[in-house]
């Protein structure tokens, strides 16, 4: 049938002449890598370990949970960012029949973002990294007369934190909303990302810690776009990097 077909010049039809259903695939599991990597670099920001948390639903130690049960526990961490779409992606890549019921295989999907075994370091090293505007770490690159203008003004921070031994990271855990919220202190705002802050609270904690003489109008406005994160300021990687200017010093003061 399908010689004749083809010398009548009509399409084959059926699932060995049809190629969309393995496109179809091929495409779902590259949408599939793409949502694991995002997952696994926020993991590795936040320092979690994801199978403990998501281990606390399965009560009969099956390895596999309810889906709804994998979305809510997910939903607690608020660090990710996962539409319903890729909810449903997730699901049915990992979907396992136990006792006649579909489940959730978290198992396996947690082995496949934080595997472990012999090994890890260079099997972690091929893993995708998400490398888009979305991820935590992503800052804008600006000119070269805002970049000279924000270095002056961290190597200055960097300076006074370290003489003065101040801990930015807790001050501004008041404000970050995956931080403990501390008795008395500002509501957290959860319109915003994980780590980051608004500009406003940036600029109230500058002024706490008696900084803000060091930092002016124009520099600020840099610092602004640099470490935005969708109209809040991204201090998880504005502390990184002053802690890395900070450690510099330390290089550069201490004797060989």
């Amino acid at each position: 049938a399908t010689r004749e077909a083809k010398l009548l010049g009509v399409q084959p039809m059926g699932p060995e002449a049809c190629q969309l259903p393995k496109k179809i695939s091929v495409h779902q599991r590259l949408r599939v890598d793409d949502i694991l990597a995002r997952v696994r670099q926020t993991l590795k920001i936040y320092n979690v370990v994801l199978v403990d948390h998501l281990r606390i639903s399965d009560k009969h130690r099956e390895g596999a949970i309810t889906a709804t049960h994998f979305r809510r526990q997910m939903d607690q961490l608020r660090v990710f960012k996962i539409t319903e779409e890729e909810y449903a992606m997730l699901e049915k890549h990992y979907q396992v029949k136990v006792n006649h019921d579909w489940r959730f295989h978290y198992k396996k999907f947690c082995l496949d973002l934080q595997p472990t075994g012999p090994d890890i370091e260079e099997h972690l090293k091929k893993l995708p990294r998400d490398k888009t505007q979305t991820s935590p770490l992503a800052i804008k690159i600006l000119a070269e007369d805002e970049m000279r203008g924000i270095t002056t003004a961290m190597s200055r921070i960097a300076a006074v934190v370290r003489n003065k031994r101040l801990d930015f990271r807790s001050f501004f855990a008041d404000f970050d909303r995956t931080a403990k919220t501390r008795h008395g202190t500002t509501p957290h705002n959860y319109t915003l990302h994980a780590g980051c802050v608004s500009r406003s609270q940036f600029q109230q904690g500058l002024a706490g810690m008696n900084l803000s003489y060091l930092v002016d109008t124009a520099t600020l406005t840099s610092l602004f776009k640099r470490y935005d994160r969708e109209g809040g300021f991204n201090t998880l990687v504005f502390i990184r990097d002053l802690e890395d200017l900070e450690e510099a010093q330390d290089r550069v003061s201490s004797p060989v």
